[in-house]
């Protein structure tokens, strides 16, 4: 089983390779609808509440406002 990477806005844990969909209403403007989580982002701080996801794409997210599609989770 891969690492947890961060917890999305369901606090559903994320892995590398889980299916997300941004929530357009707390994500960055420029976010895609859609992305595939590819690990952390280089800036990412292990002990802040939220973490920096980069996504198979080179976009930047927050973790919590992400949330997992269950139909492609890695667990």
């Amino acid at each position: 089983m891969k690492p947890i990477l961060g917890h999305d806005a369901d606090d559903k844990p994320l892995r590398e390779g889980d299916t997300v969909t941004m929530d357009a209403s707390r994500a960055a403007s420029d976010a895609p609808s859609l992305g595939i989580v590819a690990g952390l982002a280089s800036h990412n701080n292990p002990d802040d509440a939220v973490q920096s996801l980069r996504m198979t794409d080179g976009s930047v997210v927050y973790d919590v406002h992400c949330r997992r599609t269950d139909a492609t989770s890695s667990h």
